[in-house]
C-alpha cells in the first residue's frame, strides 16, 4: 500500500547549504516532503552509481535505487548519526543492489557501459568486478570511516566541506581518510584487488549528473507530493542483509556457481564417454567413502598424539615431520586424518620421584606450627621421608619469599596431596612431584585470580605499564574549558604523577597542533575514561612509549603496536583450544583491528607449559582484552575443561591458511 503524506505545498527549492541533519529532522518531525526530495537529489549520483555497478540490469538498478530512498524515508528516525548519512546511504544501496539478485525479474535491459570503459570486453568485466568489490568492502567499514571516504573519494568533496559536514576538524578528517584507506586497501588486497585500480574502476562506473537527474525525477516528485510508492524489493530481505551483511549470500552464490560448474563438467564427461549407437550402455558407478569407524581407543591411533604418547608405527602411518605440524593419515576406508603435535611436559620417572608419588597418596598426620615457606619444606621432609624443596623463582613469581609466613596446620589421617593443597593454595602455591622429590612452587591457576601472572608486556617495561594502568583507573574530577592540549597533559602529569607526552610529530601529520583546545567536565570517573572521551572527538588515542603515557594519533598507535602475552589459565577455555579464544576476541573486540579482518593487529598461540596467546595491538584494545579475561575468570569456577580426541573430517583439522577461499 502506498504511503500518502499531507505536506504543505511549496515550489521553492531549499537552499543547498542546509545540512543533512536539518533536512532529516524536517522530514522526521514535520513530514516535509521537499526536505526528503532535497536529500534524494543530493545523493542520487552516488546511490545510482552503486546500484548500477552491482545490478544485473537497468530495471534492477532502478529498483535498488528507489528502495534505498524509500528505506531512508521509512527509517530516517533510526539514523543515530545524521552527519554520516552519505555512508549510510552507500551501505543501504549496496545491500539493496545485492537483494535484486534474489528477485525473479526476467526482463533484462543490460546496463549501459559508462563512457570511460575499456574497449576489451574482458577488461570491462574486470573493471566492473573491481568496482563491485570496493563497494562491498566499503559498505562493511566502520561508519565514521565509510562516511568520510564516500564524501571525499566518491563524491569528491573538499576536506574542509567534509570536516564541516561531519562536525570535526580537517586534521581529524585526514586521519579518518588515512586509516579508512589503509583498512580498505588491506581488505581489497586480501581479495586479490589492487586498491588504486578499484578506485579508478569506481570512478569509471559513476553515472553522470544528467542520468541521475533523469532517474531521480519520479522519486523526487513522489517525495514532494507526499505520495511514496511501495518498496519494490522485499523489506525483510533488505533488513536481513543490513543486519547480517552479504557474506552469507555471496557464499550461496559461490556455492551455486561451483555446483553448476560441477554439473556442466559431469555432463561433458558423460557426453564424451557415451557409447556408440548399438553398443550396450555401462551403468554409472559412484564410489562413496565408508562411514567412519566407532571411536574406541583401539581406533584412535592416528589421533593419539592429541592426548598422549604417539602410537607405534603401523601401516599407512606417516613418519614424523620435523618441518611442520600437520601430517596426513589416510586409509582406503577412513576419511583423511592428520597428526597434530602437542607439547607435553615430561613426567618424572626416577626412584625419588616414584617415592614422592607414593607419598602424595599416603595418609599422614601433620601438626605444622606457624612457620615460613623455607621451614615448611624442612618439616614436610621430616614428616614424609621424601625430600621437599622450595622453588625460589616460583615463590617469587607468587610475590612471596622463602621467609614469608605460613599459618599453622593440624590434621590427622589425611592424604598428603590434600594436606598440601590446603596449606599452600591460600598463598598461590602448590606442590608438584619432580625428579628431586616434592617441589613447592607457584600455582598460576590460583594466582591469576589474584591478578598475578595474567599477562606480560614485551616491548615496554612491565612495571611502568602496570603503574600507568593503575593511575589511569584513578577516579578524577576534571573541568576543562578550551585549554590547550599540551596544558592538559602537563596538568595531568603534575596532579597524578605520571609522565605524559604529546606526540607532536604524529599530530602535525593530520593537521592538529599541541595547542588544540580541549574541553570536558567529568566527575568521579576514571582518568582513562575522561581522557578517552576528550581525545576520541579529535581522533586521538593513548599509548605507552619510552616509559611515558603518550597522546598520539590512531595512525601512529597502529604503526607502533604493543606486544603482550596473555596466559589462559582459569578462563574456562580448554588448554590448547587457541582457536576458540582467538575467535572470541576477533569477533567481539574491535573486529576491524585484526589482520584476519583487514586490520594490522595480530594474535598467535604460544604452545608452552602455560598455554598463552601473544597479542600485538594498540593500548586501548589491550585494555579491552584484559577486561575480557578478567570477566571470564570472575565467572569461572573449578578446573578448566580438557580437549578429548574425536574423529573429524580433515577439512575441520586443516590450518586456515590451507583452506579454500572464503574460509574464515
Amino acid at each position: 500500500m502506498n504511503i500518502t503524506i499531507e505536506t504543505p505545498e511549496t515550489s521553492a527549492e531549499l537552499p543547498t547549504t542546509i545540512c543533512d541533519a536539518d533536512l532529516l529532522d524536517a522530514w522526521i518531525r514535520d513530514q516535509h516532503g521537499q526536505s526528503l526530495a532535497t536529500l534524494i537529489g543530493r545523493y542520487s549520483v552516488m546511490v545510482l552509481s552503486v546500484c548500477r555497478r552491482r545490478c544485473r540490469s537497468k530495471f534492477d538498478a532502478e529498483d535498488a535505487y528507489q528502495t534505498t530512498f524509500l528505506h531512508l524515508a521509512r527509517n530516517a528516525s533510526k539514523i543515530r548519526r545524521p552527519e554520516c548519512l552519505p555512508g549510510w546511504l552507500h551501505r543501504v544501496a549496496q545491500r539493496a543492489a545485492i537483494a535484486t539478485l534474489d528477485t525473479k525479474n526476467m526482463d533484462v535491459l543490460p546496463i549501459v557501459d559508462p563512457p570511460a570503459q575499456p574497449d576489451d570486453p574482458l577488461d570491462r568485466l574486470t573493471q566492473r568486478h573491481e568496482a563491485i568489490v570496493l563497494d562491498e568492502e566499503l559498505a562493511d567499514l566502520p561508519e565514521h570511516y565509510r562516511a568520510a571516504l564516500v564524501m571525499h573519494v566518491l563524491e569528491e568533496r573538499p576536506l574542509a566541506e567534509v570536516a564541516h559536514h561531519l562536525g570535526t576538524t580537517v586534521g581529524s578528517i585526514r586521519g579518518r581518510l588515512q586509516r579508512g584507506k589503509q583498512l580498505l586497501a588491506r581488505r581489497l588486497r586480501s581479495r586479490g584487488i589492487v586498491p588504486v585500480l578499484a578506485f579508478a574502476a569506481v570512478k569509471a562506473w559513476t553515472v553522470s549528473e544528467a542520468v541521475a537527474t533523469d532517474t531521480s525525477r519520479t522519486m523526487i516528485d513522489s517525495a514532494t507530493s507526499g505520495d511514496l510508492p511501495e518498496q519494490p524489493i522485499d523489506t525483510s530481505l533488505l533488513d536481513s542483509l543490513l543486519r547480517n551483511g552479504t557474506h552469507a549470500m555471496n557464499s550461496l552464490y559461490t556455492l551455486g556457481g561451483v555446483l553448476c560448474t560441477a554439473a556442466v563438467v559431469t555432463l561433458l564427461l558423460v557426453i564424451d564417454h557415451s557409447p556408440a549407437v548399438g553398443q550396450p550402455q555401462s551403468p554409472i558407478v559412484m564410489s562413496l567413502p565408508a562411514a567412519p569407524p566407532s571411536t574406541d581407543h583401539g581406533q584412535l591411533g592416528h589421533l593419539a598424539q592429541i592426548v598422549g604418547d604417539q602410537p607405534k608405527p603401523q601401516q599407512n602411518q606417516p613418519s614424523n615431520n620435523s618441518q611442520g605440524q600437520w601430517n596426513e593419515v589416510q586409509t582406503a576406508s577412513d576419511p583423511p586424518q592428520f597428526w597434530i603435535n602437542k607439547a607435553v611436559v615430561p613426567k618424572p620417572e626416577g626412584a625419588i620421584a616414584k617415592r614422592a608419588v607414593e607419598a602424595m597418596e599416603t595418609d599422614v598426620d601433620l601438626n605444622i606450627e606457624p612457620t615460613t615457606i623455607a621451614d615448611l619444606s624442612a618439616q614436610l621432609t621430616t614428616a614424609t621421608g621424601v625430600p621437599v624443596l622450595v622453588d625460589e623463582r616460583g615463590v617469587a613469581f607468587a610475590k612471596l619469599q622463602p621467609s614469608s609466613p605460613i599459618a599453622a596446620f593440624d590434621r590427622s589421617a589425611i592424604p598428603l596431596k590434600t594436606a598440601l593443597v590446603l596449606i599452600l593454595k591460600p598463598y598461590g602455591l602448590k606442590a608438584v612431584v619432580s625428579e628431586e622429590g616434592i617441589t613447592i612452587t607457584a600455582d598460576p591457576a590460583t594466582l591469576v585470580h589474584k591478578e598475578i601472572g595474567t599477562a606480560q608486556w614485551i616491548n615496554i617495561r612491565n612495571d611502568v605499564a602496570e603503574e600507568i594502568a593503575k593511575t589511569l583507573q584513578t577516579k578524577c574530577d576534571l573541568d576543562l574549558v578550551e585549554i590547550p592540549l599540551i596544558e592538559m597533559a602537563e596538568n595531568i602529569e603534575a596532579k597524578y604523577l605520571v609522565p605524559v607526552r604529546v606526540d607532536d610529530r604524529a599530530l602535525e601529520e593530520i593537521g592538529i597542533s599541541y595547542e588544540q583546545p580541549v574541553s570536558g567536565r567529568f566527575s568521579n570517573v576514571s582518568l582513562d575514561s575522561a581522557l578517552s572521551t576528550m581525545l576520541q572527538d579529535m581522533d586521538l588515542t593513548l599509548t605507552i612509549r619510552d616509559e611515558s603515557l603518550v597522546i598520539t594519533t590512531i595512525e601512529a598507535a597502529e604503526a607502533s603496536l604493543l606486544n603482550r602475552i596473555y596466559w589462559l589459565e582459569s578462563t574456562g577455555f580448554a588448554p590448547g583450544d587457541f582457536n576458540s579464544i582467538i575467535q572470541v576476541i576477533q569477533t567481539t573486540i574491535v573486529p576491524d583491528t585484526w589482520e584476519a579482518l583487514g586490520g594490522s593487529s595480530t594474535m598467535s598461540p604460544l604452545v608452552t607449559g602455560r598455554p598463552a596467546i601473544l597479542v600485538s595491538t594498540t593500548y586501548d584494545v589491550h585494555e579491552s582484552i584484559d577486561n575480557l579475561f578478567r570477566s571470564l575468570r570472575q565467572a569461572h569456577f573449578g578446573s578448566d575443561p580438557v580437549i578429548e580426541p574425536v574423529l573429524v573430517p580433515a577439512s575441520q583439522v586443516l590450518p586456515r591458511n590451507q583452506m579454500g577461499g572464503g574460509f574464515m
